[in-house]
């Protein structure tokens, strides 16, 4: 079994911001309801370019191509 670890310089400034998720369409469907309506109350905009989205193994191909898209 393998283990990773998240880095604490993953967290460069202090805006930054990891979330854990199930990697399943209901709850990333959630998950984006929840950071479109912070957006929207607080002025803040997601940068999608400095935006990652990391998978555990487990998940199929197919589940991370509807969660990425």
């Amino acid at each position: 079994m393998e283990h990773r670890y998240l880095s604490s310089d993953l967290l460069e400034e202090s805006d930054d911001l990891i979330i854990f998720n199930k990697a399943d369409t209901r709850h990333s469907g959630v998950l984006k309801t929840i950071l479109d309506d912070f957006c929207a109350l607080s002025g803040h905009k997601i940068n999608a370019r400095k935006t990652n989205i990391f998978f555990s193994k487990g998940v199929n191909d197919i589940m991370v191509n509807l969660i990425s898209t």
